[in-house]
Parts: structure tokens; C-alpha cells; sequence
């Protein structure tokens, strides 16, 4: 029987290099007229997730602060 809920990624949920670079683009962490060609897909989702960790950090922390 399948575990429906372990946590085991699947390769089709993965996004495209297309998707990761218009990302990359509208978080700024690239400049909009950069090439696609120039850019490895792990460096797109590295960068990805560093943004959005630090973007998760600064919403928890802004919580304490809130009035």
C-alpha cells in the first residue's frame, strides 16, 4: 500500500529552467535582460531558496514586532 504521506519528491513536480529564471527575474535576484543560456538549472533553485528562506525569516521575526 502507498504512503500517501511521506515526503518523497517527485521529478514531475520539479519546476522547468524556464520557470526558475522567470522567478529569478521577478524576485530581482537576476537582471531582467540576462540570457537563459547562462544560468545551470541548481543555480537558479539554490538562489531561489536562499531568497525565499530569508524571506520566510524576516516574516517570522516581523511577527514579534507587529502592533
Amino acid at each position: 500500500m502507498a504512503n500517501f504521506l511521506s515526503n518523497i519528491a517527485n521529478p514531475i513536480d520539479d519546476d522547468t529552467i524556464d520557470e526558475l529564471f522567470e522567478a529569478c527575474i521577478s524576485y530581482g535576484i537576476i537582471e531582467e535582460d540576462a540570457q537563459l543560456d547562462e544560468f545551470e538549472p541548481w543555480q537558479l533553485r539554490q538562489w531561489l531558496k536562499e531568497v525565499r528562506e530569508e524571506n520566510a525569516a524576516q516574516d517570522h521575526f516581523a511577527s514579534f514586532y507587529s502592533y
